[in-house]
């Protein structure tokens, strides 16, 4: 038996053998018309099934090639295919090379046109200018410069940065507009400062409703409103950091981690920002000489600090079966002001201080577009704490000096040592049912409570009765409905709303 199994084994081999002396190896060079090389072009011989690629350099090898005749194959993508014929006596061939050329008919043009979110808004029936960040982003310009590109919109600041701001939508001002973040209220989002304060870095798109706003908003604004859109989650762990410094000791520091598992459909979105300004830049005031007469000096401003700080965090899950998201926001913001003059910069002081912090928690769930009613809920809390603090007892001169205490404490009048809080409970239901392509019907509510208590710790008559520890409370509901008629292939959109 190991005989026998010793001569089949040998039998084998010499099979072997004789078949790799009667197959040989061809070699050469794949190039184009200029002689460059063709990295992983194709070269084969359809009749034996045999085929390779072209290294880096342009070069092929073909193993085991029988004895006979044979066409040979190059291609490219792109390229016109060249074939020759061979023939394989008893060695290897080298040299067979290929010179490809342009097929001009081999490749069509390919368009593929689609629309963003800020295109999509563009083109609908609703009355708003879309403005993107990315260009923003990359000169360090602040959110006011960016919503003044749009035709109608004036935004006037008192200051540098965290100073008051005067925003105009068309010549409506105040409490005509509204702010957003997300569709939610800005000040429920932490920026009680106002839309000009708030970091460029962490916005993708700015939207701009004059006129007519959309009922999903759940606001009153009637001379229009500001949205301002965070960047979109995609699956994969994404983050970015950005630094920038300016003059008048300006710094302005930013932060935003995404992880989004799209098999889990979990994600988590860390967002975070710090500024601070000096605002010491020169400014031109009337200032008394010994005889007490008036001159024009310019001079430097010395206490106009301003810092601020904030983060947030939002957990939950998209793109599921039962909901296109679920999700938990929180968020702590900090704001900080010095007060540096009167309103007609006639006074200067050096002591006086505002500031304010917030803090809040948020849920939101969006059922997915094809349920049979489609439903967006958002509720949420916030908290709000307002400190102004005037107790200095020197009077200040424009170059910072103390020249004279106080016959009394407060450089604004009488000391104050304030303090305001605010409770706020808000919610927001969308309910939207299509029946077809083209007719649709939205309804909207949001109902909003807030909450108002203070003390002064400073009062003149400390038996008074404090006003400001009375609490005054303010409910609203503002609620929508809207039918929306779309025509053939979207030519015409109507929007009907009460």
């Amino acid at each position: 038996m190991k005989a026998l199994i010793a001569g089949l084994f040998l039998l084998c081999c010499s099979a072997l053998m004789a078949q790799n002396r009667n197959t040989y190896s061809i070699q050469g060079k794949v190039i184009d018309e200029n002689g460059l090389p063709l990295p992983y072009a194709y070269v084969l011989i359809n009749s034996l099934n045999l085929g390779t690629t072209t290294d880096s350099k342009g070069n092929y090898q073909l193993e085991k090639v029988p004895l006979g005749t044979h066409q040979i194959t190059a291609l490219m993508v792109g390229m016109k295919k060249q074939t020759k014929t061979i023939r394989i006596k008893n060695q290897a061939l080298e040299g067979i090379n290929f010179t490809l050329k342009e097929d001009a008919q081999q490749l069509g043009e390919v368009v593929v046109r689609g629309e963003n979110e800020a295109g999509l808004l563009r083109q609908s029936a609703k009355a708003v200018d879309v403005i993107e960040t990315k260009e923003a982003i990359l000169q360090s310009a602040d959110m006011g410069e960016v919503i003044a590109q749009s035709q109608g919109v004036n935004v006037r600041r008192t200051g540098g940065l965290g100073s008051g701001t005067r925003f105009s939508l068309n010549g409506l001002t105040d409490d005509q507009i509204r702010f957003f973040m997300n569709g939610i209220p800005l000040n429920f989002m932490g920026y009680t400062l106002g839309i000009a304060n708030v970091p460029v870095n962490l916005i993708e798109r700015v939207e701009i409703y004059k006129g007519v706003v959309p009922i999903q908003f759940g606001a009153d604004a009637l001379g229009g409103a500001v949205n301002l859109v965070s960047p979109e989650i995609f699956p994969g762990f994404s983050g970015a950091v950005s630094y920038q410094t300016g003059s008048f000791g300006t710094h302005r520091t930013t932060l935003d981690i995404k992880d989004f598992n799209d098999q889990t459909g979990v994600f988590i979105q860390v967002g975070g920002f710090y500024d601070f300004a000096k605002n010491n830049y020169m400014v031109d005031v009337e200032v008394p000489d010994q005889q007490g007469r008036l001159s024009e000096v310019t001079v430097p401003r010395f206490h106009d600090n301003y810092s601020a700080a904030g983060i947030n965090t939002q957990v939950g899950v998209k793109n599921k079966s039962w909901a296109k998201e679920a999700s938990v926001r929180v968020f702590a913001t900090d704001f900080s002001n010095d007060i540096q003059h009167n309103n007609v910069m006639s006074i200067p002081y050096g002591e006086a201080t505002f500031d304010r912090q917030s803090y809040g928690l948020s849920g939101i769930y969006q059922s997915p577009d094809t349920h049979w009613l489609e439903t967006d809920v958002l509720v949420g809390y916030t908290y709000e704490q307002r400190h102004f603090l005037d107790t200095g007892r020197y009077v200040y001169t424009w170059f910072g000096e103390r020249i004279r205490e106080r016959g009394s404490s407060g450089e604004l009048g009488v000391a104050s040592d304030q303090f305001l809080w605010d409770d706020n409970l808000y919610g927001r239901v969308n309910l939207s049912k299509s029946f077809n392509e083209r007719h649709a019907v939205q309804f909207s509510t949001a109902p909003t409570f807030v909450s108002r208590t203070g003390d002064e710790k400073r009062q003149t008559n400390p038996d008074s009765r404090d006003p400001l520890t009375a609490q005054r409370d303010l409910f609203t509901l503002i609620s929508g409905l809207e039918y929306v008629y779309r025509s053939k292939n979207d030519k015409l959109e109507n929007r009907l709303f009460f």
